[in-house]
């Protein structure tokens, strides 16, 4: 019995989603960090993935199956429709910025979060180019997002517990 490019496509689409499911946890579970750019290609991988499953299965559905060939163009429209949806989401208010500093003859990798009048800029260990340890971290938190308002910075252990909270000299 031949099998159809439709159940190989999702076989293989599943299995990608499986194992870079399983590495992102066992990221987490390790205190690893992916770099942002390796998590925007895998979240595009994701996404072509499954818009290129979907149009498999309208492909092999014979033209004289009319009904479920439109519901599965609906339902195809439908997930590219979410799928912009979330990229936009993705865009506005989940990239952080990352960057290689030296801060304190040390070289870090700079991560700033901003939203609306939230700045945080956290500073990890660089120690490779592809992730980078979670803990220990320190944070610095900034007033009405603006750099030049410093109000205080976390400071975090290796087992990312809060150890130490310092407030900005005030005049």
């Amino acid at each position: 019995m031949k099998s159809s490019l439709t159940r190989k496509a999702i076989g293989i689409f599943l299995l990608y989603a499986l194992l870079s499911g399983l590495a992102a946890a066992g990221a987490y579970a390790g205190g690893v960090v992916f770099r942002q750019p390796i998590r925007i290609v895998n979240q595009a991988i994701l996404c072509i993935g499954l818009l290129t499953v979907l149009l498999i299965w309208i492909k092999e559905i014979p033209k004289e199956r009319k009904r479920k060939r439109n519901a599965a163009i609906i339902v195809t429209a439908a997930v590219c429709l979410l799928l912009v949806i979330g990229v936009l989401f993705q865009a506005f208010l989940g990239i952080d910025r990352e960057m290689i500093i030296e801060k304190d003859g040390v070289q870090k990798i700079e991560v700033e979060h901003s939203w609306i009048l939230l700045l945080e800029r956290s500073y990890y260990d660089a120690q490779n180019v592809p992730w980078y340890r979670k803990n220990p971290h320190f944070t610095e938190h900034f007033d009405d997002g603006d750099p030049g308002q410093y109000l205080y910075t976390d400071y975090y252990d290796e087992s990312g517990a809060f150890t130490e909270h310092i407030y900005a000299d005030c005049p």
